[in-house]
């Protein structure tokens, strides 16, 4: 990790230039752009390099805080398809150190989708009745059981078995 220092700094820098970019963007009362920015692409591919040459636990906790905070500012400003953009990068294959990381990012945006959408589908319900399951729920389910069918030594799998019985409450108090 000590000899990457200079390529994980670069990482973050292009990332900075983009955000700022973007807030720019924002500021000014324009969209940001509907792809994600060559930038990403670059920052995330040296990551993942990184990532391959040097596979510990420090370089994959590196990786995850320098992309993280990038989907879930996405997901913040509800640009759920550059999120899932960024995701979809580091998932890359099944194969890559990251992929467990990218299936419970997927959990997560599902996640916070289905809250929103179950909020306005509650609004507009008769009170005495139940939601039934929301697409993304749903979705957010079968990433559930890929991600423990596939990576069934990941360090989200607890976290995994307990979005379950979270999902079952949130219809069980309805």
């Amino acid at each position: 990790l000590r000899g990457d220092a200079g390529r994980w700094a670069a990482i973050r820098m292009k990332l900075t230039q983009l955000q700022q970019a973007e807030d720019r963007a924002l500021a000014g009362g324009r969209q940001i752009d509907k792809e994600l920015s060559p930038l990403v692409t670059e920052a995330i591919g040296e990551l993942l390099k990184i990532a391959a040459d040097n596979e510990t636990a420090a370089s994959r906790t590196a990786a995850i805080g320098v992309v993280e905070p990038l989907v879930n500012r996405y997901a913040d400003l509800e640009r759920f398809d550059l999120a899932e953009a960024v995701v979809a990068l580091v998932a890359g294959s099944e194969k890559t150190a990251l992929a467990d990381w990218a299936a419970w990012m997927r959990i997560g945006l599902l996640d916070r989708q289905a809250a929103r959408s179950l909020a306005l589908a509650t609004t507009q319900l008769d009170p005495r009745s139940q939601p039934s399951l929301n697409e993304f729920h749903q979705r957010e389910l079968e990433q559930i059981a890929q991600l423990i069918a596939k990576h069934p030594q990941s360090e989200y799998l607890a976290q995994a078995v307990e979005r379950v019985v979270q999902i079952a409450g949130v219809y069980q108090s309805h």
